[in-house]
């Protein structure tokens, strides 16, 4: 069994990590021409007919590695294309003579429909919904008449100690993240 040798180690992952990111820098570069020249072969040959075979077998073949929204979203600003009901890029009424490769090609497709990542909080959730459940209860009392809210007192003051809970934790983790981001700072600053 060999043994571990930690320099030798940290040097392959190096390598490895600079090989990712050149083959993952050419095959978005390589995309980026694949789509200037779908535009490119469209205009030439004055046809639409293969635009959405073309970038849906570029999108498809790239995979779950890459934003396909951004791919796409290149492809309704140059090719005047549109995602249809089963999520296949087809064609638009945009003409292939009005297609602007030179504009095409400076405008990357990596660049647009930057991807959002899916964040929630549930303690501002929650104190949320505690604003949320006495503005009720207030406008419904101010309204008078047919107005009600269903809002149970009891419920509400759990829901008050939750949210208060919740005001806590936030700030806790909120001075954690300082404290964090404070310690990063000072391990670049001695690196």
């Amino acid at each position: 069994m060999a043994r571990f040798n930690k320099k030798t180690a940290y040097a392959a992952l190096e390598t490895l990590i600079a090989d990712a990111v050149m083959h993952w820098t050419k095959a978005r570069d390589k995309s980026q021409e694949a789509l200037v020249g779908i535009c490119s072969y469209a205009k030439l040959a004055d046809t639409k007919e293969h635009l959405g075979p073309l970038v849906n077998s570029l999108i498809d073949g790239m995979g779950d590695g890459i934003n396909a929204n951004a791919m796409r979203q290149w492809a309704v600003d140059h090719l005047g294309m549109h995602l249809n009901a089963d999520n296949t890029m087809v064609a638009g009424k945009k003409k292939p003579e009005d297609f602007d490769t030179a504009s095409a090609s400076k405008i990357k497709w990596w660049t647009l429909a930057p991807q959002k990542p899916y964040v929630f909080d549930l303690n501002k959730a929650v104190q949320a919904l505690l604003v949320q459940a006495q503005g009720a209860a207030a406008k419904a009392e101010k309204k008078g008449g047919a107005s009600h809210a269903e809002v149970d007192p009891e419920t509400l003051v759990q829901l008050e100690q939750l949210a208060a809970l919740a005001k806590h934790r936030q700030g806790a983790s909120e001075v954690k993240a300082k404290i964090d981001a404070a310690e990063k700072q000072k391990a670049k600053a001695t690196a």
